[in-house]
């Protein structure tokens, strides 16, 4: 699951101008842990956040609840 949500979520970063580090379900909770040089500002976490939420919404990959979680390492 997290190599098919790796491949899936991976041009949604990148057209934010960042890079996708990781990608982990656990407990119900989805992290998705993002970076670029210089750092991640809260503005950049916000609009992945929602970018990656859409993707999320439209493509439905994660049967059930879960709570997305956008950050940097």
């Amino acid at each position: 699951m997290t190599d098919e949500l790796l491949a899936m979520l991976q041009p949604v970063v990148a057209a934010a101008d960042l890079e996708l580090v990781d990608v982990e379900l656990r407990s119900g909770v989805l992290l998705v842990t993002v970076d670029r040089p210089g750092g991640v500002d809260l503005q950049a976490l916000t609009d992945a956040n929602r970018a990656v939420s859409g993707v999320l919404d439209e493509l439905d990959p994660i049967p059930g609840n879960y709570t997305l979680e956008v950050s940097s390492p």
